[in-house]
């Protein structure tokens, strides 16, 4: 990335949890010490409870499924990313993230 962007942009990559668990991400990105977490969405479902709907199994019927309703353009991540937008915790939504166990 760095040389991609000629200095611009240096990236710190912290596997494992080495900077805490994904809950202490989340309270990171929100005052600004960290930029960004690839996490579960549910670790949002403190500030917006909707996301608590990501817990339950067997939500989708397989990952076909679950990627069709969670890209970008459906408008289930329209919901949510107003979800984000709207609550008023400072994160940006990127993606949504998971999977699916099939019947």
């Amino acid at each position: 990335m760095e040389e991609a962007t000629e200095g611009r942009i240096d990236v710190q990559i912290f596997p494992g949890g080495q900077l805490g668990n994904d809950q202490t991400m989340v309270d990171e990105i929100r005052i600004g010490t960290t930029d960004m977490i690839i996490g579960g969405v549910m670790n949002i479902s403190p500030y917006i409870p909707d996301f608590e709907i990501f817990s339950l199994n067997y939500l989708f019927e397989d990952m076909d499924k679950f990627k069709l309703a969670t890209s970008p353009e459906s408008p289930v991540f329209g919901y949510f990313d107003n979800a984000v937008n709207e609550s008023g915790v400072g994160l940006k939504l990127l993606s949504l993230t998971g999977g699916a166990r099939a019947t």
